[in-house]
């Protein structure tokens, strides 16, 4: 058989020396086994490499097992190499060898660390703690710097504050005690100043969004509404809390850019949103005064139990505004946007031709993508597009009106919009009342003349246009 003392003896002096191979190539070692200095090899010597040296001491072991038995013999043998592993052996930073032993399944078990926690009495050596309670890490109150738990110890405490502040050293606690308790109130009031600074953003945000409702210049928060709040706040409370005024940007660049980072804001939640949910879309261009065509593009989906209708994108037409172009515009905002053409249901538009033609129209490609759009016609102030055919008439009234020295030369015409109510209609059409009766018995019109000239009518109408 064999004999075990004298195996586990040879295998713990080999474990000793493969520990010094493993210092050597990490160039950690101490001369605690070598007796020279770390890394460096006798001269002469050739360099070996230390994994070869374990497989050279494997090899030496496995001839002084003597057991007839093959099967024990490599039995024995997958123990001592599965001792011999690396994964067995392994250097903590302070240098210690810690060696974990194999049970008979193989697993290896390592030892882990222990905890340090603070203690009060390292305050009198300037260090404090942070981080989580039950694994603080020390800080030390002067510099600042911080150390792993590890250090938590007071010689190591100790040595940092004497070599970088040695010059406290006659200190007593308190003196450390109230440099710490300054940092904690330093730390409270730039917690009070953030707060402060999160306030008057919020405060030039929500300016800025007033502004862009009403469609005013930016520079108007800088030159008249934050002057005008400053004096009536220095009027209603006092100076000191006008002061606070102050510390709220609202400059014509500083305008612009909370308007844009809110219209983005409202596209990216307007597009979030629009995924989650089927929607329809309606659609129409328009030419302003400086000769440029935009399209303009509106949507309405679901959230919930809510019909949400929101503004969803204006662009440009440069060139022309065929419905192709129309489309290209629409399809190019939701590709970029991750939209896709078959959650859209339905799509709205006026009868030009450029929206709803047979061939080349907007609706027309847009069911290309998604068969199943529904078209819905959109009438856009019935009344006035109404009135828009009948030019010639409006010019002989208009002349009627002057040669009559009348104060108005043209009448107002119902819509829906809310500028305009219906009072304002009524007013206008009894303040010419006369022009229009001599425009119908010139035109012929017996239906409106008689109305005219009816004297029960007339008062009737009268009221109703004094409750309006």
């Amino acid at each position: 058989m064999f004999n075990k003392p004298i195996i586990s003896s040879y295998l713990k002096s080999k474990r000793l020396e493969w520990a010094g191979h493993i210092w050597r190539s990490e160039g950690i070692a101490k001369n605690h086994f070598t007796g020279r200095l770390s890394g460096k090899r006798l001269r002469g010597r050739p360099r070996q490499r230390w994994e070869d040296r374990v497989k050279m001491d494997l090899t030496e072991i496995s001839e002084l097992i003597r057991i007839e038995d093959s099967e024990d013999r490599d039995r024995w043998k997958d123990v001592v190499e599965a001792a011999m592993v690396l994964n067995g052996l392994f250097i903590t930073r302070t240098s210690t060898l810690i060696e974990s032993s194999p049970s008979t399944s193989g697993t290896l078990k390592q030892i882990k660390g222990k905890c340090r926690l603070y203690d009060e009495s390292y305050i009198s050596i300037g260090f404090t703690w942070c981080g989580p309670k039950d694994e603080p890490i020390p800080e030390c109150i002067i510099c600042g710097k911080t150390f792993t738990n590890e250090s938590m110890v007071p010689n190591k405490l100790n040595r940092h504050f004497i070599k970088q502040h040695f010059h406290l050293k006659c200190k007593d606690i308190h003196y450390f005690k109230r440099l710490l308790s300054s940092q904690k109130k330093e730390g409270i009031k730039f917690t009070k100043k953030v707060k402060i600074s999160e306030r008057a953003l919020e405060a030039s945000f929500v300016v800025s969004q007033m502004i862009a409702n009403n469609m005013k210049a930016h520079n108007i928060g800088k030159n008249l509404i934050k002057p005008a709040c400053k004096e009536m706040v220095r009027i209603m409370i006092g100076d000191e809390v006008a002061l606070e005024i102050d510390k709220i940007p609202m400059s014509n660049d500083i305008i612009t850019r909370r308007i844009n980072y809110m219209s983005v804001d409202i596209k990216q939640h307007t597009v979030e949103k629009m995924k989650l949910s089927r929607f329809t879309l309606q659609v129409d261009d328009s030419t302003v005064s400086d000769e440029k065509c935009y399209m303009i593009g509106f949507v309405r989906f679901v959230v919930g139990y809510d019909i949400i209708n929101q503004f969803l994108c204006l662009k440009e037409l440069k060139t022309s505004t065929r419905g192709k172009d129309i489309f290209e515009t629409i399809n190019v905002f939701f590709e970029n946007n991750g939209i896709s053409w078959s959650d859209c249901v339905g799509i709205c538009a006026d009868g030009a031709p450029s929206m709803t033609g047979n061939i080349k129209g907007f609706v027309t490609l847009a069911k290309m993508k998604n068969p199943l759009i529904v078209k819905t016609h959109c009438f856009i102030h019935r009344e006035a597009l109404m009135t828009k055919r009948k030019p010639l008439k409006s010019r002989i009234f208009a002349e009627i009106c002057n040669s009559m020295d009348a104060g108005f030369t043209n009448l107002l015409y119902h819509t829906e919009v809310r500028w305009l109510s219906r009072g304002k209609v009524l007013v206008r059409l009894c303040e010419l009342k006369e022009e229009l009766l001599l425009f119908f018995m010139e035109e012929d019109n017996e239906e409106f003349t008689s109305f005219l000239e009816d004297h029960d009518w007339i008062p009737k109408f009268a009221y109703l246009a004094d409750i309006f």
